[in-house]
């Protein structure tokens, strides 16, 4: 369906009565300052709303009549007048479409939203058209058809994502189920989910670590300097004390290991209960839930993901700084690598607005670990589409085999538009648990991992090159073919 440049039209689907309350409720239908609620109803047909959707929208009830509908459609032209608008300039507005007690066609509900859209276009702010269907009032058929011409879809109270099937030219790219039409969506929703999720429950642990990893340098370059002047005394002497001082430091690398065991693996059993607990809660399993305690469940949910992902992370980085790794290593092509890597981002791609492309050709390969390679290639170009401004952001893939020292490599580029480096931050660019960007929900070991599967357990080498901020990223990965 057309839609003026400031008007966004979603389409929106419940599966009974009560949903639709719930999403009159939510805190999406009340973010904005002005919203109105318009209801399209049959002759004979009375709606009735609970006291809260009745004191907090503007609810205006159009009845359809089953003849004369071209006078009607006269009749509701002129009646769009009297909508309220609001008077801030910037505020945004929700208008609900409410066609739940109709069974609308696809014709009469493209003239009600174009008649809005014409109503409201020359005002200037940012307004959501919500139109709003009950799959009762629809077949299997017409849903998916009318669903098929949004560009935009809500499924639950929270989210707006753009609709996978969308299909402006109407060529009839229809999905073969309702079912696989949620698929993609569901996907997306939970995407975004994990980009919203927050660090801040494990600075403490973050901040032990750290510690830990200071006094072990310090150890060592204590006894380093230790070492040179037994040298000059006695060689003798000097072989002691280096065993001495390594009996020392193996004790102290083993209070990290076992620290970090106990951080990671002792966390993983009280955190699942609290997450499946507070689903439980806010799922309603446990009884009625309000809208305050829906919120609040939702925040310790995404909080307890965050955590996971980061002990997820602090035992992938242990696993790969282990000197008896092993990996197999099979035959691999590096234009599949970059289309699975592709693949994986794209719903968090498209919600941002930004474009990848890839240029490798489909003979390249080399001898190396799948699972490992894609991690490391997911890793920079999921930090390439987080730090890349959104709607203009571009992502570029490289790959080419060349000729280094005589040894045929292959050589894997990755670049983007994005906020860059200074020269200082490049120098400390792969130290764990380094953070470039404010506020960045980043765990500060993506870049760590993958220099380790890079460098140390593929034999390849990594740099990262930026001319200065907001001036871009070029990441250089060069691996041995075989």
């Amino acid at each position: 369906m057309s839609q003026k440049s400031n008007i966004q039209i979603v389409f929106t689907l419940f599966t009974e009565r009560a949903r639709l309350h719930a999403f009159l409720n939510s805190s999406l239908s009340h973010s904005a300052t002005s919203f109105n609620l318009l209801i399209f109803q049959k002759e004979g047909n009375d709606v009735v709303f609970d006291s809260n959707i009745s004191n907090s929208y503007n609810i205006i009830t159009y009845t359809v009549p089953k003849s004369k509908l071209i006078y009607w459609k006269t009749k509701f032209h002129s009646s769009l007048e009297s909508i309220s608008v609001g008077s801030s300039i910037n505020e945004k507005i929700f208008y609900l479409l409410d066609f739940t007690l109709i069974k609308p066609t696809k014709g009469f509900v493209k003239f009600i939203e174009q008649e809005i859209s014409s109503r409201l276009s020359s005002i200037n702010k940012s307004i959501t058209i919500f139109s709003l269907f009950l799959e009762s009032s629809m077949s299997n058929k017409t849903t998916i058809q009318m669903a098929m011409e949004y560009p935009f879809i809500c499924l639950n109270n929270t989210n707006i994502t753009p609709n996978f099937f969308y299909d402006a030219q109407n060529q009839g790219k229809f999905p073969k189920s309702f079912r696989e039409f949620y698929q993609p969506i569901q996907i997306l929703i939970e995407e975004l989910s994990k980009r919203s999720l927050e660090l801040e429950s494990l600075n403490k642990e973050i901040f032990l670590l750290s510690t830990q990893n200071s006094i072990l340098e310090s150890t060592v370059s204590a006894y380093i300097s230790q070492e040179k002047i037994d040298k000059i005394k006695s060689p003798v002497q000097a072989d002691i004390v280096s065993l001495l001082k390594y009996k020392d430091l193996k004790e102290k690398f083993d209070q990290k290991s076992q620290m970090l065991y106990t951080i990671t693996h002792d966390l993983k059993s009280p955190l699942a209960a609290i997450q499946g607990f507070a689903e439980i809660l806010k799922q309603g399993l446990a009884g009625p839930i309000t809208d305050e305690m829906d919120k609040h469940l939702g925040i310790i949910i995404s909080n307890s993901k965050r955590l996971a992902r980061m002990i997820g992370s602090i035992l992938e980085y242990e696993r790969y700084d282990s000197s008896d790794y092993e990996i197999t290593k099979e035959r691999l092509n590096i234009s599949e690598v970059f289309s699975e890597v592709k693949m994986s981002l794209l719903p968090q791609m498209i919600s941002r607005g930004q474009k990848i492309e890839i240029f490798a050709s489909d003979q390249l390969e080399i001898m190396a670990s799948k699972e490992l390679i894609i991690r490391a290639v997911q890793n920079l170009v999921d930090n390439a589409v987080k730090y890349s401004p959104p709607e203009k952001g571009e992502i570029k893939m490289f790959a080419e085999e060349v000729e280094i020292k005589g040894k045929i490599t292959v050589k894997i580029t990755i670049k983007d538009n994005g906020f860059g480096f200074t020269k200082e931050s490049l120098k400390k660019v792969f130290e764990p648990f380094t953070k470039f960007e404010p506020g960045s929900q980043s765990t500060g070991l993506g870049l760590s991992i993958t220099k380790k599967i890079i460098e140390d357990i593929h034999g390849g080498s990594i740099t990262i090159n930026s001319p200065g901020r907001n001036l871009g990223t070029t990441v250089v990965i060069i691996l041995p073919k075989f």
